[in-house]
């Protein structure tokens, strides 16, 4: 099942809605068209805020698939580079923008003579069906408090964000960089659990979840810059084995026959050929079990998994590690040659391994 879906593209990359957000759309309609209007302007200088990230990361010349509206915020699909300066200048230009913005509101605010509302009142308004609520002040006020508030939240120090991101580059610039991201999310943790902590004691149940959300980013971005720092250097085809191979079983061998002369009991995956050779896809011992009676009459050929994915040995694993994480299993290939496969299971086996071999001794070995 999808977990986002396209609403149109901007500048080549995909502006989706998490389906959480369209529940959260749907109870916004509910409470009426003003709430509506009210959240459709916060969530554009959301989706602004990621796009000015995003602008800035392609400029640099890093690609931008995707920027990802949800109900508590948006996520632009950034792969920084592990070089500080390129990620400052990155995560500084989307706070920028909303303190532009903020700035730009209270300057016609007090040129035009309007009245400034704060967020609370702008927000008993709201609720109360004021009918200011359409006026040029309202919306100004809105624009500059929504904008600074924004931009307050997110310079905050904690890792993942982009005030986090600023402290870690800059932290960078002076020691190694898994270290600095070990740090900045150590900072980060302690400021979304006291963020967790307010939320529970004051019943604010948006704070709880958005505090919860991001120490689980953080926790999961210090992990994957962790794991290609135990990688760096290696190549996918360096970390199979030549005892990690699929067997191989044609598709016209009937499932019955299969479960008799081929399955066996420590082997999950099994490479399917058509009778020319050539590969089919990827049987999943699992999916086999769990097949109707119908199913088990036919051949292993109609169950194997066609749409399987592919890395090439070749490939660094610090490229590859995301399809592999993200997939049951993951071909490692020369070309039109298997080398080998790589589950997710199988890889966090090889990353205690890499990081066992990486780990300095504190003991030396004298021979008298």
């Amino acid at each position: 099942m999808r977990s986002s879906f396209r609403l149109f593209k901007v500048l080549g990359i995909s502006i989706e809605v998490h389906i959480t957000f369209i529940l959260f759309l749907l109870l916004v309609l509910i409470a009426g068209p003003a709430t509506f209007v009210f959240f459709f302007i916060i969530f554009s200088i959301i989706l602004a805020h990621e796009l000015c990230h995003s602008i800035a990361a392609i400029l640099s010349g890093i690609p931008v698939p995707r920027i990802i509206l949800l109900p508590f915020g948006g996520l632009a699909s950034i792969e920084l580079p592990e070089n500080p300066l390129t990620e400052l200048k990155i995560s500084l230009s989307g706070p920028f923008f909303n303190f532009f913005l903020a700035g730009i509101s209270l300057a016609l605010i007090k040129l035009l003579s309007l009245h400034l509302f704060g967020y609370g009142q702008l927000l008993d308004m709201l609720v109360e069906g004021n009918t200011g609520i359409f006026t040029a002040s309202y919306v100004l006020s809105m624009l500059a408090m929504v904008n600074l508030l924004l931009g307050l939240f997110n310079m905050l120090p904690a890792f993942p964000m982009d005030g986090g991101r600023v402290f870690r580059s800059i932290l960078a610039l002076w020691i190694d960089y898994a270290k600095a991201t070990q740090i900045a999310g150590r900072i980060g943790q302690m400021v979304f659990l006291l963020l967790v902590l307010a939320g529970i004691l004051t019943f604010n149940i948006w704070w709880i979840i958005v505090g919860l959300f991001l120490m689980y980013a953080s926790g999961g971005e210090v992990k994957f810059v962790l794991l290609k720092k135990t990688f760096q250097g290696l190549l996918m085809r360096d970390i199979i084995s030549e005892q990690r191979k699929l067997p191989i079983v044609e598709g016209s061998v009937f499932v019955k026959d299969f479960m008799t002369m081929f399955a066996k009991p420590d082997q999950r995956f099994y490479l399917i050929a058509n009778q020319d050779g050539t590969l089919k896809g990827i049987l999943d011992l699992n999916e086999v079990s769990q097949a109707s009676m119908q199913e088990k009459l036919k051949t292993v050929g109609s169950l194997a998994k066609e749409d399987y994915e592919t890395v090439e040995g070749s490939v660094s694993v610090e490229e590859g590690m995301k399809k592999i994480l993200s997939n049951d299993i993951t071909l490692i290939a020369d070309g039109d040659v298997v080398l080998g496969y790589m589950t997710p299971e199988l890889f966090f086996e090889m990353t205690q391994f890499y990081s066992l071999k990486n780990k300095p001794e504190n003991k030396t070995l004298s021979i008298s």
